[in-house]
């Protein structure tokens, strides 16, 4: 039920699409994760089964990565969508009663991958 949360409040809150190897990584941190080979990704079949068909993939986005693989078409090329308009407009104009804290929630996980020791200037 969380990570469902989490996947609404990131998608609601997005500026911009996200897409679906975003949304893995984003629902993947931890506060303790030091590296990205720290994350436990989540399932992309579990996270798929939390959406309760909220929401969907855009087709029309495509956006490919090296590791597209055919076993694998839609990992990285589809952002997640709210399955209808309806829903969309309804979680963005009530996110603050939906989600309370998901500004700060998704402002610690930014601020959390900032800090991996992969992106460390030395």
């Amino acid at each position: 039920m969380q990570l469902g949360i989490q996947a609404l409040s990131w998608i609601t809150k997005a500026a911009r699409p996200i897409h679906v190897h975003e949304l893995i990584h984003a629902l993947s941190v931890e506060m303790e994760d030091q590296t990205l080979e720290d994350l436990d990704l989540v399932d992309l079949e579990i996270a798929l089964s939390v959406y309760a068909g909220l929401l969907d993939f855009d087709p029309e986005t495509q956006w490919a990565f090296e590791e597209d693989t055919p076993s694998n078409p839609m990992f990285g090329r589809s952002a997640v969508r709210f399955t209808l308009k309806i829903i969309e407009e309804f979680m963005i104009r009530n996110a603050s009663k939906i989600f309370l804290d998901a500004d700060l929630e998704i402002a610690y996980t930014c601020l959390t991958c900032l800090a991996f020791e992969d992106f460390r200037v030395t």
